[in-house]
This record gives structure tokens, C-alpha cells and sequence, in this order.
């Protein structure tokens, strides 16, 4: 990674690794690169990994929304995996909501609606990518 991109700093950390703020060697761009914390714990571990970020590109190419975090790539290096992500430097949602006046209800209620459609597919392609683990986790037994 450090070829690549120069690291700014530290975003967060969680209990799946943490967020660095980096910076791209070649074109100077900003983004966020997500560093898994725990190697993988073997090749079925790697695949549901994988599987995730599939249905993260999936769904960024097939329902772009100004509401999602634009997804720019993933690999792995170390056997750890990293995922390149849009850098968002506007502040949290309680920053954000602690700005401004209260929402009027008719913008609450838009906001529930982008959300359940979200949830929607999300679960949409989380289900489409369990099977296709079951199936390449099958592949990988029986290979």
C-alpha cells in the first residue's frame, strides 16, 4: 500500500481494523482506505470476504445513490484485505443534525423511504453473494 499512497492519518478504528485518510502518489487524490484488522483465518474466511466486497461493487455499479460512499477498489497485501472508499470530510450525521434547524417531516419521511430502499437491496445482493459463496465454498471443498 505504502507504494501507492501516502498515509495523512488515522480516521477510526473498529473492531473490523481501521480507517486511514491517504493520499494517492500518482495523482495527489484523497481517499479513505479501510485496513482489515485480523488476517484471514483460512480460504473460506478470504471468500466471505471477497463475497463482501463483490456485492459492495455490485451494488455501486448497478444503484448509484448521492447517499452511499463511492467504493474505488479493494485488495489484499499480507494476507490482509484493503478497501479503497470515497473520503467524506463533512462530519458525522449528529454533527451534521446539530447544525441546522429539525428536519420538516415531509424530509424525515424521504429519508426513512432512501433508507428502507437501501436496506432493500442491500439484503438483495447480500443474498446473492451467500449463494454464490455456498457455491465457490463447495468448489473450493470438493476441488
Amino acid at each position: 500500500m505504502e507504494e501507492n499512497f501516502q498515509t495523512l492519518g488515522v480516521l477510526g478504528r473498529g473492531s473490523f481494523g481501521e480507517v486511514l485518510r491517504v493520499r494517492e502518489r500518482r495523482t495527489g487524490n484523497e481517499f479513505a482506505v479501510k485496513r482489515a484488522r485480523q488476517r484471514y483465518r483460512g480460504e473460506r474466511d478470504r471468500l466471505a470476504r471477497l463475497a463482501e466486497i463483490v456485492a459492495v461493487q455490485a451494488l455501486g455499479l448497478t444503484a448509484p445513490h448521492p447517499h452511499l460512499v463511492q467504493h474505488f477498489g479493494a485488495w489484499e497485501d499480507g494476507e490482509c484485505l484493503f478497501i479503497q472508499t470515497e473520503l467524506c470530510t463533512g462530519g458525522s450525521l449528529a454533527d451534521w443534525l446539530e447544525t441546522r434547524p429539525p428536519p420538516a417531516e415531509p424530509r424525515l419521511w424521504d429519508w426513512l423511504v432512501d433508507s428502507l430502499l437501501v436496506c432493500v437491496l442491500l439484503q438483495l445482493f447480500f443474498l446473492l453473494v451467500a449463494s454464490l459463496f455456498c457455491f465457490f465454498n463447495c468448489f473450493v471443498e470438493y476441488s
